[in-house]
């Protein structure tokens, strides 16, 4: 889809500085049951501003774009010229009632625009792409997406380059003060976040309720690192989301690009942490398999697996193989059984929940069993990283 705009340059450059929040447009919005649904669904930031792209509980995403509407002298006012049946109410100016689009300023330099949702049902990558078309008019499709996903590629890989150094076994309170510190200071020097972002504070307090403390003031090494570094990029995800600078005509798609690294790092780190399980002394075939350790500590890290890293994902194509890797390793809850239904359909989801999930397994410390359902949650995952591995689009 593409921008609709006046044909005429002071209209298009209007228009961007509109979306950018620089104008003092008149911003309205149609009244429908549809779209007072959309409004209200969650915002890939915590903001929810009106422009900023959508998520519904299925992962499907709905991307926005500002129309310029034209106008009309009537009667010796500016009026909103009706173009469908659909009645309209003000986002902004906030204090204005309906009765405002037939009394509109008269001075030209404040335009009138129409929020629009557009439904991307198969999910980031595609909304990347329809981003894409949107923008081919200004900079080349490869200018745009390689510049924001090299960016936003290097900002996940030093973001986890911190956590190494500071995540560690030996960690100390002061470490994940240290790590809180230096994702701020490379996001400020990236120009991602304002130094006086109120988010950073929420960094530090995130990584200290998630870390587990022992008597002598150690972070417990074992289930605290894992989920230590999914606090810390869900983090990071917040700071880069929320603080993208707003004037930056491309901000959906910055914040799309980075929704979908992030998304793509916790499960590749599902990948390599089952991988790492598979690898425990419970799973080799020339094992006595009854220690309890390896029973206990296979079964944590699993479990950490599947409610860390596989929170994270959130939207199509990567929502359905993290769900589905989930239920593999941890099961699903009663209370949970029906949001997956609508994710994964009806008939996938019912042959999960009728599969024993690898905990079982653990506990009972039938380490084949285990180890068959881990291999098929790292397949589900590794098939959707291996299908969107370039993020360039190619049509």
């Amino acid at each position: 889809m593409v921008i609709e705009l006046d044909r005429d340059k002071w209209s298009g450059d209007a228009a961007e500085r509109i979306i950018a929040g620089l104008d003092r447009a008149v911003k309205i919005v149609r009244i429908t049951p549809e779209y007072d649904r959309l409004q209200k669904l969650q915002s890939i930031s915590e903001k929810t501003e009106p422009g900023d792209v959508r998520i519904d509980g299925v992962g499907n995403i709905y991307t926005t774009r500002w129309r310029v509407r034209e106008t009309i002298e009537a009667g010796g006012h500016r009026q909103l010229v009706s173009i469908s049946n659909h009645p309209h109410r003000v986002l902004s100016p906030t204090d204005k009632e309906r009765e405002y689009l037939r009394h509109l300023p008269r001075t030209v330099d404040v335009p009138v625009v129409e929020l629009l949702f557009s439904g991307v049902d198969s999910g980031v990558e595609t909304a990347i792409r329809q981003q894409c078309h949107i923008l081919e008019g200004y900079q080349s499709r490869e200018d745009v997406i390689g510049k924001e996903a090299g960016q936003a590629m290097s900002v996940v890989v030093k973001a986890d380059e911190l956590a190494n150094v500071f995540i560690h076994k030996n960690m100390k309170n002061k470490d994940l003060v240290d790590l809180s510190l230096e994702i701020a200071i490379l996001l400020e020097d990236k120009e991602l976040i304002n130094p006086k972002d109120p988010n950073k504070k929420k960094m530090k307090d995130m990584l200290a309720r998630a870390a587990q403390e022992d008597s002598t003031g150690k972070v417990n090494p074992m289930i605290s690192r894992i989920r230590l570094r999914a606090a810390y990029m869900a983090g990071v995800r917040r700071l880069t989301v929320n603080g993208l600078i707003r004037k930056k005509y491309n901000s959906n798609l910055h914040r799309l690009i980075y929704e979908r690294e992030v998304t793509r790092w916790a499960l590749e780190r599902a990948v390599t942490q089952l991988e790492i399980i598979m690898g425990h002394v419970g799973f080799r075939k020339d094992t006595a398999r009854t220690p309890l350790q390896a029973c206990a500590i296979s079964n944590l890290l699993v479990k950490s697996v599947a409610e860390e890293f596989l929170t994270i994902p959130r939207v199509k194509p990567y929502l359905a193989p993290a769900r589905t890797a989930a239920i593999l390793l941890n099961g699903c809850r009663e209370d949970e059984k029906e949001e997956n239904r609508a994710i994964l359909g009806e008939e996938a989801a019912e042959r999960l929940f009728n599969t024993k999930p690898v905990v079982l397994f653990l506990q009972k410390r039938h380490f084949e069993f285990a180890g068959s359902s881990i291999i098929a949650a790292w397949a589900t995952m590794k098939d959707v990283l291996k299908k969107y591995e370039s993020i360039i689009p190619t049509t």
